[in-house]
């Protein structure tokens, strides 16, 4: 494999064959049979299937009252409907790393892995690990990832509380190792065979993106619009807080991926998840349920907090990319269909 391309007009630039694209192996072995106007269509069409062969016998079984049932069906109708599908699923690049959050689902929804014996449980995490790292776009596949695995074993994990703290706990760093090493992996084959420095740009890119300067990287129509409201733009560079403002404003202007095309009715619609998760989190934890009712509300919990966390920790990313990194705080409408429909504590155990 070489690269012998010519330079980027831009000095800048970082070629993205330096990620791990599942994209690229994908299209090189599909576009043989498949016209590139019909690839993304099939794509879209994967996923829809997928989600609907969860919510469609989740709402049916859920009608008798299985939280179980229920709760899947919220997580396949959020990201059904609310997580941007409409809008990116046709582009392949966007729809493979959604495929992988759907057929996980499906996954755990028919085999109940959450609940099965450990070694089941560690093949089946870090399989959806590896998957997530090699088809993630940096476009929030791997925060969404964990924040989808902590539900489903809240939903599905085992009916004692240690095991299922513990399981929590051993999903997280299965998933979290699995991407590492499918990077590492993949950081050690490009120097072998590409280009030997390829880490120090990849510790400059992962610099970037966790890092609070972003105004260079703004277009010059938005920094004139902020200059307009007689905002010093360099400020937003030189003050961490003011960064996380700005990344918080960009996210609600983003919502119109989730409020189908309008801003106001995705700020409407998220901001209504998370004060309402908040609320039923709160109301469900002072409620005095059982150790494992509280044990699920905790890692429940947990996985709310994974794309608040995420977003600031990548701030640069985030906050430049917002479009795309709004689409995991669909997670919170999810949360919204499980928490509404907690049950009694004895019916929590399967």
């Amino acid at each position: 494999m070489t690269d012998e391309r010519p330079d980027h007009a831009d000095p800048n630039a970082v070629y993205y064959h330096r990620y791990l694209h599942g994209q690229r192996v994908f299209a090189a072995f599909a576009l043989g049979v498949v016209a590139p106007e019909a690839l993304g269509w099939i794509v879209l069409l994967l996923n829809v299937i997928c989600l609907l062969a969860v919510l469609l016998p989740a709402l049916k079984r859920g009608r008798t009252g299985a939280w179980r049932e229920r709760g899947f069906a919220a997580i396949a109708a959020t990201l059904l409907l609310f997580d941007g599908l409409w809008l990116f699923g046709i582009y392949f690049a966007f729809g493979l790393s959604d495929l992988v959050l759907s057929v996980f689902l499906l996954y755990a929804y028919r085999r109940g892995f959450a609940h099965a014996p450990e070694p089941v449980f560690t093949t089946a995490v870090a399989l959806f690990g590896a998957a997530t790292a090699i088809f993630e776009f940096l476009t929030g596949g791997i925060p969404f990832g964990l924040a989808l695995l902590l539900g489903i074993i809240a939903l599905d994990g085992p009916d004692d509380r240690i095991a299922l703290l513990r399981r929590a706990f051993h999903g997280t760093l299965v998933f979290a190792l699995a991407i590492l090493v499918a990077f590492a992996i993949k950081l050690a084959l490009v120097m072998l065979v590409i280009d030997p420095n390829v880490l120090a740009e990849f510790r400059a890119a992962l610099s970037t993106r966790t890092g609070s300067s972003f105004v260079a990287n703004l277009p010059a129509q938005e920094i004139a619009w902020i200059s307009a409201f007689g905002i010093d733009v360099a400020s937003l560079d030189r003050h961490w807080i003011y960064a996380v403002f700005y990344m918080l404003a960009r996210l609600g202007y983003a919502t119109f991926v989730i409020g189908y095309g309008a801003p106001v009715v995705g700020m409407a619609i998220m901001g209504a998840a998370v004060i309402t998760t908040g609320v039923l989190l709160i109301r469900r934890a002072s409620a005095r349920e059982d150790p494992v009712a509280g044990a699920r509300l905790l890692v429940l919990f947990a996985s709310a907090l994974v794309m608040p966390v995420w977003s600031l920790v990548f701030l640069s990313h985030t906050l430049l990319h917002a479009i795309w990194m709004v689409r995991p705080f669909a997670w919170f409408i999810a949360l919204v269909g499980i928490l509404v429909f907690w049950p009694r504590p004895e019916t929590l155990r399967r």
